[in-house]
């Protein structure tokens, strides 16, 4: 049971989510006390576990601590989607949205010719670049947690399309969803 005892020091700190979330819990090592081997990010978390912990986080405890004592790995992914999910704006923002979509469209349709290639690099690193700082932050952090992620594919069985299918709606979504969106999307 997650509860917040009166020494729990109120630290609901993005900081804080960032490395409870990214480190082993004491005395685990490597890889494998990281979930990163664990089969399916896209396999669902314990529904009570992440209930537990985020009425707990909200209650200022130490995101650290409540993060040491995770039993089910597939609920860190299911809590990382749900922060994400529930920021007020995606960190690719609203305003962007229309441009991030192009950008991502033309990137399907590359040729793998330099020139296109470094077109369309130019072009991310230039919407990279309109985002605000702390999403900059974020989105580092959990690209290269990501990239480590889809290092141990054979294992997890989360390729980079399944990491992508995972995690780009929680990062990427438009500001009203409407009918015609949903079916685009299809």
């Amino acid at each position: 049971v997650y509860t917040c005892s009166a020494s729990c020091a109120p630290r609901a700190r993005v900081a804080d989510a960032q490395r409870a979330l990214c480190e082993p819990p004491p005395g685990a090592e490597g890889d494998e006390a990281r979930g990163l081997r664990a089969a399916g990010t896209r396999v669902p978390g314990d529904a009570g576990e992440i209930a537990q912990i985020v009425a707990a986080a909200n209650k200022g405890c130490d995101i650290t601590a409540l993060m040491s004592s995770v039993t089910n790995m597939h609920s860190v992914a299911a809590l990382i989607k749900q922060l994400l999910r529930e920021l007020p704006e995606p960190l690719f923002t609203f305003d962007l949205y229309a441009d991030f979509v192009r950008a991502g469209s033309q990137s399907s349709s590359l040729t793998g010719d330099a020139a296109s290639q470094r077109r369309f690099e130019a072009a991310a690193k230039g919407l990279l670049a309109r985002l605000p700082e702390s999403h900059v932050a974020l989105l580092g952090w959990l690209f290269r947690l990501l990239s480590e992620l889809v290092q141990y594919t054979e294992s997890s069985k989360m390729t980079i399309g399944n990491t992508a299918a995972v995690f780009t709606p929680n990062l990427l979504r438009p500001r009203e969803e409407t009918i015609s969106m949903l079916a685009d999307m299809q």
